[in-house]
């Protein structure tokens, strides 16, 4: 954590002894992150972003952190997520001894500092569910030895647990996907708009999905069949857009997301599911 605050022994224990009290229930919508966007000086990035499918916001604090928090809350195998998970000071600070690594302390200070894991995900597997553990790096040819260290410490923290640690770099999450999952998100209705606008869209989810069944799935593209749904519903321009997203968050309809601007792809990159009126049900990403 960076900025003014005065970085001490007792500030360091309290807030991580403060987190155990009430940011510490792993999976729940009541999980908080230890760090939050007061947490780093305003320079950089941070982000705060509602995710429906967990019932609460993150706190994502890079760009590939952004992208990485929209391929887990998308991928339906993944039942749970966790950002900024704090480790047990006392303990990484006996594996740097081990290790032979200085541990990481607070700038300008010699307080240790209370690592994180940027994410701990619950995964559905054939065998159970598992965790896996995250940190996500915007770049392999960036990442300095003092970094290499440092995630040393991780990876051995969570091998102690039975857990697998992973490196997510930048360059490993398509431009594409992150900014289509993104599109596709923001379509749901979002909290403020009124009660008949969120039946509304519902409906004509509905509806589409109806006319989708008996529709080809030829080379027209998507916003062509959407501007003749609005045409043809007596809706404003954009609204059939927004309602083929809805389909696309509720996998109704699926895509190729590794392509760019789905909006202008063909329909033949496009499927419906033999399980739309079940999947029509879902509100969640």
């Amino acid at each position: 954590m960076a900025g003014q605050v005065k970085w001490t022994h007792q500030r360091a224990n309290r807030l991580w002894r403060d987190w155990l009290k009430g940011g510490g229930l792993i999976w729940s919508p009541a999980y908080h992150s230890f760090l939050n966007v007061r947490s780093f000086s305003s320079r950089g990035f941070t982000s705060e972003v509602v995710s429906r499918k967990f019932g609460r916001p993150f706190v994502l604090f890079s760009y590939a952190e952004r992208g990485a928090f929209f391929v887990f809350e998308a991928r339906p195998d993944v039942e749970g997520l966790c950002e900024q998970v704090p480790l047990d000071p006392q303990e990484t600070q006996r594996l740097a001894l081990e290790l032979g690594i200085t541990h990481p302390c607070y700038p300008r200070t010699k307080v240790p500092m209370v690592m994180t894991c940027d994410f701990l995900i619950l995964v559905r597997t054939a065998q159970g569910t598992i965790s896996v553990a995250i940190d996500v790096k915007d770049d392999t040819g960036a990442m300095a030895w003092r970094t290499t260290e440092k995630l040393m410490i991780t990876r051995t923290y969570y091998a102690r647990r039975g857990i697998r640690h992973l490196i997510l770099f930048s360059k490993d999450i398509p431009e594409a996907l992150v900014n289509n999952l993104e599109w596709i998100r923001m379509a749901e209705a979002r909290p403020g708009e009124i009660l008949s606008c969120k039946e509304q869209l519902d409906e004509l989810a509905g509806i589409m999905a109806d006319e989708l069944a008996s529709t080809c799935f030829d080379s027209r593209p998507l916003d062509v069949l959407c501007r003749d749904f609005d045409a043809r519903h007596g809706q404003r321009p954009g609204r059939g857009l927004r309602i083929a997203r809805i389909l696309m968050a509720r996998r109704v309809l699926s895509a190729d997301l590794l392509k760019p601007t789905l909006a202008e792809q063909p329909l033949s990159n496009f499927a419906l599911s033999p399980r739309w009126p079940a999947l029509l049900e879902q509100k969640a990403v």
